[in-house]
């Protein structure tokens, strides 16, 4: 998708992750003799999702645009497997946090953004309600005062 970036564009919005953890929700229901075994499954596919996102945000940054990256948002899943989905989630997230941080890149946290029930179309997919959300806050930033060069977080 890089090269339909258009040659007088200033700014990238990327949101990539959240189809690299649903690929990897099979781990959930995985079978382990270990709480150590189960964190052991899921470094490895962890370690493989940072490596592809580091390389898919790398390839982006050579474009020398001003670059906001979005966490993964949560969802609309139920108790208990909302809490299981969002442990999982948080491991994701890291990956994308610790490299917005490590390149000094401003982040757009769907987790605060798309927050509420009427967030979501269905169980994983944003409604309306949100994509408005989504897009105030990704306004808030090309609005922003806020030098580029220093990491900063905007919640929505």
């Amino acid at each position: 998708q890089i090269a339909r970036v258009p040659s007088d564009a200033s700014h990238i919005v990327i949101s990539i992750g959240g189809n690299d953890a649903l690929l990897n929700s099979d781990l959930l229901s995985t079978p382990v003799a270990s709480t150590t075994e189960a964190l052991s499954l899921f470094a490895k596919r962890i370690a493989q999702f940072e490596a592809a996102y580091r390389a898919a945000i790398e390839a982006v940054l050579r474009l020398r645009l001003k670059t906001a990256i979005c966490t993964i948002y949560n969802g609309n899943l139920d108790p208990p497997e909302a809490y299981v989905a969002r442990m999982a989630l948080m491991m994701f997230n890291d990956v994308i946090l610790r490299f917005g941080f490590e390149r000094t890149l401003t982040i757009i946290d769907l987790r605060f953004v798309c927050s509420e029930k009427a967030d979501y179309a269905n169980l994983i997919e944003p409604s309306g309600k949100s994509g408005l959300k989504i897009a105030t806050a990704i306004v808030r930033w090309l609005n922003s005062s806020e030098p580029h060069g220093s990491a900063h977080v905007f919640t929505g």
